[in-house]
């Protein structure tokens, strides 16, 4: 059994149903209705090194077709379509419009076998509404008219696979779809006239070319159109960021300026509490050594008290030494207190820059990493700091209270002493209660000593930090330059951008 061309079959059989039916026109009548072009002309006979039909018997000579716009009437132009080739589809139109709907079914069927047309179809439309424009599309290719109308219909489709993203190649492989059904239906209508096939099939070929050159151009224009708009948007978003990114590199010169500025200050401040613990660990152990002195002479008035008379003088020397002595210490104790209040504020003002220098870190990203983790030990020993100064606040308040019962002590001693001569053993007395003042004083005064040199510690610790804080501001200005490097570099490239 032979092979049988389905789609042949179907032709042939749409053709007999028009010469069996009443209302159909005879041969003759379809020979006299075809136009000029389509009469059946007699093939060149073949010769050796020469086709069997020669190309020139089968161009058309008509009238050029035109549009309104002249760009597609020079491609309609390039695709060599003329007037009489619209008379040639024409003349077919009888066998190509009872297989349009079965053409649009069966070149969907095709389609809807591909996963990722089949998705983009179901998403945007139905299979339904496509065969009805295909079929529509396919019938006034033969309608013998190529208008403005037919134009903007191709536009239409160019526009509407460039909106759903419909790749050209799937939609330039499947109008062979269409080629076999169509070839078909020409080559039986033609089937004793090879030159009028020629002619109907480049007719064809010449429309539909025309068609697919329309509606890629659209989408090509609508997806560059497209572009165009996505790189502005892009080149608009581009210019500002670049504008905000400005804006915070000079947010971060002033940040970096700021830090600076404020490790100098912490560093000098420093500096400052670092000499001054110096000096008041001097004077804590001068005074120390004071107290000592003062025991020893208490002590050595307990075994003169029978020499009253000529130990009243001494002690009244003695007496008034400890009086001014005791009203420096009562002074460097409120000395320490306002040492310890400055102290304190610099401890809160350098936990505050480490908050905002930890602020400024976090906002920097990956390069303010490092900066962050120096400003956490920062804080951290600013913490140790205001701590450690509320424990010398409370001994100096004990010293200072210890300063005024030896004071209290002396001016007892004094007014005791002159009635030393009548009171002997209350004298006795009274120098064992200014040794115990004494030795208390002195334990204080070593308290003192004490943490003296542990504010000496801690401000030498703040005078590193400062130092190393000052190094990240300097780090911090420097990635600010560069960071204004890329900022102009960025805007360059946008205006180039814009300018081509």
């Amino acid at each position: 059994m032979g092979l049988e061309n389905p789609t042949l079959s179907r032709v042939t059989s749409h053709q007999t149903q028009l010469g069996t039916r009443k209302d159909t026109v005879s041969a003759n009548q379809l020979d006299a209705r075809r136009p000029a072009s389509l009469h059946k002309q007699k093939a060149v006979k073949p010769t050796p090194g020469r086709t069997a039909i020669d190309p020139a018997a089968v161009d058309s000579s008509g009238p050029q077709v035109r549009v309104t716009e002249d760009r597609w009437s020079d491609l309609l132009a390039l695709c060599m379509i003329r007037e009489d080739d619209l008379e040639v589809l024409n003349g077919v139109e009888e066998v190509i419009t009872p297989i349009a709907a079965e053409v649009a079914a069966a070149f969907y069927e095709h389609v809807l076998e591909y996963p990722e047309l089949r998705k983009i179809i179901e998403s945007t439309t139905s299979v339904q509404r496509l065969e009805g424009t295909m079929k529509y599309y396919l019938e006034s290719a033969f309608d013998g008219m190529f208008t403005d109308r037919r134009i903007e219909d191709s536009k239409r489709i160019g526009m509407v696979h460039d909106r759903v993203d419909l790749p050209l190649m799937s939609y330039i492989g499947a109008t062979l779809q269409i080629d076999r059904y169509v070839y078909p239906a020409l080559v039986s209508r033609f089937s004793e006239d090879p030159v009028g096939l020629c002619r109907a099939l480049m007719a064809y070929r010449k429309m539909l070319t025309a068609d697919v050159a329309i509606i890629v151009q659209t989408f090509i224009d609508s997806r560059f159109v497209t572009a165009q708009s996505k790189s502005e948007l892009l080149v608009d978003r581009l210019g500002e960021q670049t504008a905000h990114l400005g804006s915070q590199q000079d947010d971060l010169d002033r940040v970096a300026a700021s830090l600076a500025a404020a490790s100098q200050q912490a560093h000098a401040s420093a500096s400052s509490v670092s000499a001054r613990a110096a000096e008041m660990a001097e004077q804590a152990a001068a005074a120390n050594e004071l107290v000592e002195e003062t025991v020893a002479a208490a002590g050595e008035g307990g075994f003169v008290v029978a020499r009253a008379t000529e130990a009243v003088g001494k002690m009244r020397d003695s007496v008034g030494g400890i009086v001014s002595e005791t009203e420096a210490l009562a002074q460097q104790g409120e000395d320490i207190n306002q040492i310890v209040g400055v102290i304190k504020a610099i401890a809160d003002q350098t936990n505050l820059l480490a908050l905002n220098a930890a602020i400024e870190a976090a906002r920097a990203g990956e390069h303010g990493r490092g900066f962050a983790v120096v400003a956490e030990e920062v804080r951290r020993l600013a913490d140790r700091t205001r701590d450690s100064l509320s424990d010398i606040n409370d001994l100096n308040d004990k010293s200072l209270l210890a300063v005024k019962n030896v004071r209290s002590a002396v001016e007892t001693t004094a007014r005791e002493a002159e009635s030393v001569e009548a009171e002997t053993l209350s004298a006795s007395e009274s120098f064992r209660a200014i040794q115990d003042a004494v030795t208390e004083t002195a334990q204080a005064l070593q308290s003192i000593v004490n943490d003296v040199a542990e504010v000496n510690g801690s401000s030498r610790e703040l005078t590193v930090m400062s130092e190393e804080v000052a190094q990240t501001a300097e780090n911090l200005t420097g990635i600010s330059t560069e960071l204004a490097t890329s900022i102009n570099g960025a805007r360059q490239l946008v205006l180039e951008f814009e300018a081509a």
